[in-house]
């Protein structure tokens, strides 16, 4: 059974339920970067509470450098209200100033959600910024509160994690998009992807069912290869990974995928309603001297009785470069796949 995160476990209680009063307007976009969360909490709290936020959302990423997912820094109350990611930690039975501000705000009903057990999440987008997200997290007391984080730490991140991929998505699509491209891949071989503007066709190797887009600075390159069958079961790790190395000898210059010193993490997942093979690794190509991550969906489409498999890939030399975004950047483009069977089905 393939995972799949059920957000209704996570309790979110809509924001209408908190008023944090705050008479300024939304002029400025947060600060910070898209993966640094600024954390308010009285010391005691985050003390307790502070490794089990680095479990849910310091993550490691698999790059050629060490990497997380989103970085926690604990912020002053003074200071906090432009920045992008928020949380605040409180629990009712404390009196700190956190606390005692969540609390305040906190409406009759919301307090009995969170005395009753019923919610501990409230969330606000783009209070006092845009692109700003701010969570909420509240608990009668520090043990209990941790118990929620830890009972729910899968749909915390992704309900993070998808509120960056939306932003992302329109700021890739905001301008300029190559719809005209994406109608051309549906017409000629029945799949299809959204392309931002600045991205060109690299390699077309229709006969061979392979097509690959690239951006430069820095480099990026999406490939899709299809090919038919009856046989689902025909989708293995090693079947992928023979596949991606073959595709890289012939079309890339020898990339192949690093198994010596870094092994990819291996997984199977929901992608588009598909189960699908999830692969994150890192290639390198020794003639080069070059290597960066990539990431890796294959599955198998009923419909058209098809296997298709996406690939995304980075070089990034520059090794201060953080790599995090541009690997959102790659799932939000392989999010928008569809195959013309799907989007008929949708008419």
């Amino acid at each position: 059974m393939y995972r799949k995160i059920a957000l209704y476990s996570i309790f979110i209680t809509l924001f209408v339920l908190f008023n944090l009063s705050c008479n300024e307007s939304r002029v400025i976009t947060g600060w910070g970067q898209d993966g640094d969360i600024h954390v308010l909490a009285d010391s005691t709290i985050w003390n307790t509470l502070s490794s089990v936020l680095s479990e849910t959302f310091e993550k490691p990423i698999i790059t050629p450098q060490n990497e997380i997912e989103f970085t926690l820094i604990k912020t002053d109350i003074e200071t906090f209200k432009r920045f992008k990611n928020l949380i605040f930690l409180a629990t009712l039975d404390s009196n700190d100033p956190v606390s005692d501000l969540v609390k305040s705000n906190l409406s009759s009903e919301a307090m009995d959600k969170v005395r009753n057990n019923e919610s501990y999440l409230f969330m606000q987008k783009e209070k006092w910024a845009s692109e700003q997200v701010i969570l909420f997290l509240v608990a009668p007391d520090v043990e209990q509160l941790k118990a929620r984080i830890q009972e729910n730490e899968d749909g915390l991140y992704k309900l993070l994690n998808d509120y960056w991929l939306d932003v992302i998505a329109q700021r890739l699509y905001h301008r300029n998009e190559q719809k005209e491209l994406s109608n051309q891949f549906l017409e000629k071989y029945g799949w299809t992807v959204r392309v931002p503007y600045d991205y060109e066709v690299f390699i077309s190797k229709p006969d061979s069912h392979f097509i690959m887009l690239r951006r430069m600075l820095p480099e990026r390159w999406l490939f899709v290869y299809w090919e038919d069958s009856d046989n689902p079961s025909e989708i293995t790790p090693t079947w992928i990974l023979e596949k991606r190395d073959k595709f890289g000898k012939l079309y890339y210059e020898g990339d192949m995928v690093e198994q010596k010193f870094v092994q990819p993490e291996i997984d199977t997942v929901n992608f588009l309603d598909h189960r699908a093979i999830y692969i994150k690794g890192l290639w390198r190509n020794d003639s080069k001297e070059a290597g960066g991550p990539f990431r890796s969906y294959s599955f198998y489409n009923e419909s058209d009785n098809r296997i298709y498999m996406l690939d995304y890939a980075i070089f990034q030399p520059r090794l201060k470069d953080s790599k995090r975004g541009y690997l959102r950047q790659a799932e939000v483009i392989m999010r928008t796949f569809q195959t013309r069977s799907e989007i008929e089905g949708k008419q």
